[in-house]
């Protein structure tokens, strides 16, 4: 908890940068001996304004969906991203849905995970370390089926202030994504952070992968 603590200092003196990087500098010697990595659930954190006919039930299903859609494209995308590059990966991935059953046969919710000490997620899905990730953005999805969510169009559009889909006013809107690598021991190994803007009439998949890509490009495992 003391190198999160410290890390989240280093962002906070650095948010005038829309980049902000941290690895720890023995970093290949730590982890010479990791075989396995875990990408948690992402915290999701959106300010915009819930209308009065949203159910709590509703936007716990919008924050569960988007939450397992960002980890399941950083999986995706981190794994194609060595293939371009044609380096072998020196760890292997849990699989996100081994991942989230774990959690789940241990009693924790998705939600349930975010605040929790990332050493401990580490220890109960055998691991030996934890991509842990936070989303902060400005409004829901705009196409909110693409994420899964089995609602209508027009209970979508109201959180675009009832304008029709892909049809949204200044649609571009500010993100703030930080990730970090922390091993089963506690120790931040690796982590970084963006801020910046994004158009919300794209779909979904790929406003994830936008928002990923980045820092997928800089993940400190490299042989």
């Amino acid at each position: 908890m003391k190198n999160l603590i410290l890390i989240s200092i280093v962002f906070v003196f650095c948010t005038s940068s829309c980049k902000r990087y941290y690895r720890i500098s023995d970093f290949k010697q730590v982890a010479q001996e990791h075989e396995k990595v875990a990408i948690l659930p992402f915290e999701i954190y959106t300010s915009g304004h819930v209308p009065e006919n949203i159910t709590p039930e509703m936007v716990e299903e919008i924050e569960q969906k988007e939450s397992t859609t960002f980890q399941s494209n950083f999986f995706k995308t981190v794994l194609s991203s060595y293939r371009r590059g044609r380096k072998p990966l020196p760890v292997s991935f849990q699989h996100y849905s081994q991942t989230n059953s774990l959690l789940k046969e241990n009693g924790l919710s998705l939600k349930g995970t975010w605040n929790m000490d990332p050493e401990k997620l580490a220890k109960i899905l055998g691991v030996d370390a934890v991509l842990k990730a936070r989303v902060e953005k400005e409004q829901y999805f705009s196409d909110g089926l693409s994420a899964g969510i089995d609602i209508t169009k027009n209970v979508i559009s109201i959180f675009s202030d009832s304008n029709p889909i892909r049809n949204i006013p200044n649609t571009n809107k500010e993100v703030v994504s930080d990730y970090s690598l922390v091993s089963k021991d506690g120790t931040v190994l690796w982590a970084i952070g963006y801020r910046n803007t994004t158009n919300w009439q794209g779909w979904t998949d790929q406003l994830v992968s936008d928002i990923n890509r980045k820092s997928t490009k800089h993940f400190p495992y490299r042989k």
